[in-house]
């Protein structure tokens, strides 16, 4: 006779909190939320800057077959590039804990260009502890601030 073994999740919540230029990483007991901690943060220099700070020289210039010139236009925007990078650096982080069991539930808050590019970049065994999504800017706000947020979206039923 076999049994079918179901993994328990642990129950512990991490909160990511990002923008293009910084992340943090709070956990806390799921769902009440409380004994909250913030575990890290991630600096992206790149994702603070602007696009002519890091392109020095003009885009390069080329010719059409009928001659007339034109510029070469980079094929992603420079806010799009700075995130994905940031983005993959974070899902790496994430699954990183995820295989360490180091917890079993996880929210992302961030704003709306960043929430989507890290949708992108996260596995799909990380994708299934995502209990929320919330696309607002809090980087820079408090503990209790980002925790009042996290809790209204949790609360709502079609949350994710």
């Amino acid at each position: 006779m076999s049994h079918r073994h179901s993994a328990r999740r642990v129950p512990i919540v991490w909160i990511l909190v990002a923008d293009r230029s910084a992340a943090r990483i709070f956990a806390a007991d799921w769902p009440t939320l409380e004994n909250v901690c913030e575990l890290d943060d991630c600096i992206n220099p790149a994702g603070a800057m602007h696009g002519h700070e890091i392109y020095s020289d003009r885009f390069g210039r080329d010719h059409a077959p009928d001659g007339h010139g034109f510029a070469e236009m980079p094929t992603t925007d420079f806010r799009h590039d700075t995130a994905e990078h940031f983005a993959q650096h974070l899902a790496v982080l994430l699954e990183d804990a995820r295989n360490r069991h180091e917890f079993g539930s996880l929210v992302v808050v961030a704003p709306p260009l960043m929430l989507g590019v890290l949708r992108e970049c996260i596995s799909d065994p990380l994708r299934k502890l995502v209990e929320a999504e919330l696309d607002k800017e809090l980087l820079h706000s408090d503990s209790k601030e980002i925790l009042e947020h996290v809790q209204r979206v949790i609360r709502t039923p079609a949350a994710v």
